[in-house]
């Protein structure tokens, strides 16, 4: 039986910040997803929280698995469209690894949850459209390399 960890509830933003960041989450988190610090800012912070809470985590694993089972049926789509259905069961067990390691209680960067969830809502990208320049293995190794966590700053030697 899987083990359910219950975490303290974070103090909610301030609702201008919040406002802030619904307005500009989409460039916050492309920054984010091309490796920009969450500590740039303010918005970068709140929102790179936002990205490595479990619930986000656990969200984007369930997008990703029903893109997997969304391949094995022609014809079938996500809220974002059609899966490129030979692209997605090329890569599934990738895919699948990535949907785990986002649910896993270890630490993840903000930049590899940004970077998943773009693969999972740009319909120009690798699991949408063959013409993306990419393939979805590309996409995974990408994701994973932002998934690491980032090595401390001179500011957090312990």
């Amino acid at each position: 039986m899987k083990r359910t960890t219950v975490l303290p509830a974070r103090p909610s933003p301030p609702r201008g910040r919040r406002l802030r960041l619904r307005i500009s989450r989409r460039r916050v988190d492309r920054e984010l997803a091309d490796g920009v610090s969450p500590e740039r800012s303010d918005l970068h912070a709140l929102r790179g929280s936002e990205l490595v809470d479990p619930l986000t985590r656990h969200e984007l694993a369930i997008q990703i698995r029903t893109a997997v089972a969304a391949a094995d049926y022609r014809g079938a789509a996500l809220g974002f469209g059609s899966v490129r259905r030979e692209a997605v069961i090329a890569s599934r067990e990738g895919l699948l690894g990535l949907a785990e390691r986002l649910e896993s209680a270890g630490p993840v960067n903000p930049c590899g949850v940004a970077r998943a969830r773009a693969l999972l809502t740009d319909r120009s990208g690798p699991l949408y459209s063959c013409l993306s320049g990419a393939s979805v293995k590309e996409a995974l190794c990408w994701i994973a390399d932002g998934l690491r966590p980032c090595p401390p700053t001179a500011g957090d030697v312990r």
